[in-house]
C-alpha cells in the first residue's frame, strides 16, 4: 500500500458529542426540542448542508438561517469533546515512517478539519487535508482520484478507510481497496468492503503487515 485516504469523523476522531451539541444549539435557537445523540448521528455523513436539512425537516425553519446558526456554533466549539480514537496518533506516525502517503478526505468543512487536526497534534502525519469546499463530496470519487493523481500512485496501491457508506462508496467508485471502520458511528447501508477493522490499532497492523 502506498496511499491511504482516511475519513475524519468516526474514523480518526470521535466527534459525536460536538456534532450533536451544534445541531441542538441550532434547534433550540429555532424554538425546537433537542434531538437525541442517536437521532443526530442518523443524519450525519453527507456534509453540513445535508445535516442541517435533515435536522430541521420536522420544524418550520429557513435553511440559510439554520445553516448559519449551526456553522457559527460549531466553528466556536469544534473540540469541546472531540478526541482521537485510541491508537490514532501513534498509528499515523508508524505508517508515515514506512513512507506511505496519508491523506484526509472529509465531508466536513476543510478549515474545521485542519483546526481539529492541529489541535489534536496529528496534522503533521498527513500529506494532504481535504474537506468540503474543493471537490464534490463523498460518495463522489473526485477527491480520492485527485490525490491519487497528485501522488502518482497506481489504483491497486490505494486504500480508503472509513466508517460510513459514503466513504466505502467513494472508494468503490475510485477503484480503491476499502476497509470499514466498525468502531465508528457511521452506517454501512448497502455498501460492501474488502476488510474491516475493529480499532485503529487493528487497521495499522493490517497495513504494516503488507508493507
Amino acid at each position: 500500500m502506498k496511499l491511504i485516504v482516511y475519513d475524519f469523523d468516526g474514523t480518526l476522531v470521535d466527534s459525536r458529542r460536538d456534532i450533536a451539541a451544534a445541531v441542538n444549539h441550532m434547534r433550540r435557537s429555532l424554538g425546537a426540542e433537542d434531538l437525541t445523540l442517536e437521532e443526530v448521528l442518523e443524519r450525519t455523513g453527507n456534509g453540513a448542508d445535508d445535516l442541517v436539512r435533515r435536522s430541521i425537516a420536522d420544524i418550520d425553519a429557513e435553511f440559510p438561517v439554520a445553516r448559519a446558526l449551526l456553522g457559527k456554533y460549531y466553528a466556536a466549539h469544534p473540540m469541546d469533546h472531540t478526541i482521537l480514537y485510541p491508537g490514532v496518533a501513534e498509528g499515523l506516525k508508524r505508517i508515515q515512517q514506512k513512507g506511505i502517503r496519508q491523506v484526509l478526505v472529509s465531508n466536513k468543512v476543510e478549515a474545521l478539519c485542519r483546526m481539529c487536526l492541529d489541535g489534536l497534534k496529528v496534522s503533521q502525519y498527513l500529506d494532504e487535508i481535504i474537506g468540503d469546499g474543493r471537490y464534490r463530496l463523498k460518495p463522489d470519487p473526485e477527491p480520492l482520484l485527485a490525490v491519487q493523481e497528485k501522488f502518482g500512485v497506481k489504483t491497486e496501491d490505494c486504500l480508503m478507510f472509513g466508517d460510513n457508506w459514503t466513504d466505502l462508496a467513494a472508494g468503490r467508485n475510485a477503484g480503491f481497496k476499502r476497509v470499514f471502520a466498525t468502531y465508528g458511528f457511521g452506517e454501512l447501508g448497502q455498501e460492501s468492503y474488502d476488510c474491516k477493522a475493529g480499532s485503529f490499532d487493528e487497521f495499522v497492523d493490517m497495513v504494516l503487515s503488507e508493507a
